[in-house]
């Protein structure tokens, strides 16, 4: 370890994961300045679960590149604890995700804005959204049958390093489901990304078309900065805390002064000249502040830690729960489950080895993001729903001024008639994380991931112990608020009402999971409870809010109380989005970059 205890660095990022990795390469474009990244996993290039799209999902509970977290039992989730796969890796869960790339509504951006972080709003927000992002349009054929976007360069970034496209496999019934949810009143909309992500449409995925491989933080920012001289990659390092020393200017505000870690067995510092910046994602960048002695008194006292820095640390937590809707088609139509023949599988391995096609090249491909006016099935629903979400005093009684005001935003949102609030996620074949569930032999399944875009449950994240190798405490307290139940019961009713309307109901549709016989409320709300799952979004557990609100970070990403610390990744989104985050994490990224570099010119 003796190569870095006289080492210092201008900017040392905790975490190359996501954020820390774009970060990172965009800090050391400039040659004069030194950036290490402190990585407890490896920077693995050569694992097919990773970079193979087909494989996506085969990387999880790999302790070589997953943290294989779990949730404290779950009083929503009747008791369960809930595996939570986060990238152990250069790359962090870039690595590991689905590939789904998406952005929210505008408004969704604004509201950041005037939660108090001027400079966030949907217009300064696109450049950064559009500078990562690397579009290839599909084919005209294939745009037209499929109805993919064409990236008008109006919105969509052309010449960014995370490739952006289309999948070059797309199973049979993708537009069915869309036509089928369009008979039921949403529309089918080419372009989810030009501020409104309301309707059915085929999903964007972050693929080379190329090589058919996953393009994401380690292959789009990393590799091409690894040999840079002023970037030097520290892995296999796990963080224990960031190094405070009391400001000299009498402030009262703490200096970052560098990072302590272990590696392979050994405690180390690396020392900053500049900044420190904490990008551990939702579940560790609390853990790390915490440990570093930033965050609420009562949590640090109780594990004896000492406080530095009294602050909203891991509170806040949010994430988009999700549960199946499975159903047979008749066996004339090609999913998934022909993967269940090891000839069938040999063929499609052979056919992505030699030519980079078929079902390994791609992944699920179609959509509907459904407000809640078209997911209940009447007006008088959909008004009952309306009725108690506007009585709902949860976080109206809130002594937090952020929350009530987020609260005023969801109700707008969640009654609005055009803005997403339910996710339909086809996947084209048997899909269940619980064990409980198996497919019948010879029959083949569409399955609908349904998703709750805004949620009101509100969680926690918080270091368990004072030893730095022990994992955090995660508690997203799925479905512990009765709404977002019932807007996943309503997400059921609505795909029972999309395999009954043409097309889909020709394709030999039959409910399997939840059974037909579940009918009430009450049994399909015990369903859900039964099988949520999260889709991995968390956020906001280092919000950036104003420090009276309940922020963690200010809107130019620095901790409270502190020179030269700051926080880039998903946890300082300090409200729900409707959408898949990783984009609008990448984002944080570059305009992170541009505000670190302004502050240092």
């Amino acid at each position: 370890m003796s190569e870095f205890a006289n080492k210092k660095f201008d900017y040392i990022i905790v975490g190359g994961g996501t954020a820390g990795a774009a970060l990172a390469a965009r800090l050391s474009e400039d040659p004069s300045v030194t950036v290490a990244i402190v990585e407890a996993g490896e920077y693995v290039t050569d694992l097919p679960s990773i970079i193979v799209p087909g494989m996506a999902r085969m990387a999880h509970g790999n302790t070589r590149v997953d943290w294989n977290f779990y949730t404290v039992p779950q009083k929503g989730a009747l008791g369960r604890k809930i595996f939570e796969p986060r990238g152990k890796l250069v790359g962090g869960s870039s690595a590991l995700n689905y590939m789904a790339w998406g952005r929210p509504a505008k408004e969704e951006y604004d509201a950041i804005e005037a939660l108090g972080n001027p400079g966030w709003n949907w217009d300064a927000f696109l450049p950064y959204l559009m500078k990562v992002e690397g579009s290839i349009p599909a084919p005209a054929d294939v745009a037209a049958k499929y109805h993919t976007d064409a990236f008008a360069p109006t919105f969509h970034g052309h010449t960014g390093p995370v490739k952006k496209s289309f999948t070059h496999w797309f199973n049979d019934l993708h537009v069915p489901f869309l036509e089928s949810v369009a008979n039921l009143g949403v529309p089918i909309r080419k372009d989810t990304g030009n501020g409104s992500n309301y309707g059915a449409f085929t999903g964007a995925f972050c693929i080379d078309p190329e090589t058919s491989t996953r393009s994401y933080s380690a292959t789009a920012y990393y590799a091409p900065a690894e040999q840079r001289t002023n970037l030097v990659l520290i892995d296999q390092a796990h963080v224990t805390r960031v190094v405070l020393e009391p400001a000299a200017d009498g402030s009262g505000d703490f200096v970052a002064t560098g990072v302590e870690f272990v590696r392979k067995g050994e405690k180390a510092v690396v020392a900053a000249q500049r900044e420190v910046v904490v990008s551990a994602g939702s579940y560790q960048t609390p853990q790390v502040l915490e440990l570093s002695g930033i965050g609420k008194p009562e949590i640090l006292n109780k594990v004896g830690i000492k406080p530095l820095i009294d602050l909203n640390v891991g509170e806040n937590l949010r994430d988009h729960p999700w549960i199946p809707f499975c159903f047979e088609v008749s066996s004339e139509y090609e999913t998934l489950d022909v993967l269940a023949d090891p000839a069938r599988l040999n063929e499609e391995i052979a056919l992505y080895q030699e030519k980079k096609r078929g079902i390994m090249s791609s992944v699920f491909s179609a959509f509907s993001f459904v407000p809640l006016s078209k997911a209940y099935g009447t007006p008088a629903e959909f008004d009952a729903f309306k009725a108690k979400l506007l009585a709902d005093t949860a976080l109206t009684a809130s002594n937090n001024p952020s929350e009530v005001a987020e609260f005023e935003f969801l109700k707008t949102w969640l009654t609005h008639p055009e803005h997403s609030h339910v996710e339909l996620m086809q996947v084209p074949g048997f899909f269940s994380i619980t064990p409980d569930l198996t497919p019948a032999p010879g029959k083949r399944y569409n399955t609908i991931m349904i998703g709750c875009l805004q949620t009101l449950s509100r969680g926690s994240v918080h270091v368990a112990s004072a030893d730095p190798l022990a994992p955090p405490a995660i508690d997203p307290a799925y479905l512990t608020h009765p709404l977002d139940v019932a807007m996943l019961v309503a997400g059921i009713r609505f795909c029972r009402r999309m395999i009954a309307a043409s097309p889909y109901r020709e394709k030999g549709t039959k409910e399997f999971d939840p059974p037909a016989e579940l009918q009430s409320d009450e049994e399909l709300g015990e369903f859900a409870r039964r099988k949520v799952e999260p889709f991995y979004h968390p956020i906001a557990t280092a919000s950036m809010l104003p420090r009276k609100d309940g922020g963690v970070v200010d809107s130019n990403l620095k901790v409270y109380g502190t020179k030269n610390l700051r926080v880039v990744d998903a946890s300082v989104i300090p409200l729900i989005l409707s959408a898949h985050i990783q984009s609008t994490v990448y984002a944080i990224a570059e305009k992170a970059a541009d505000i670190i570099k302004a502050a240092h010119t």
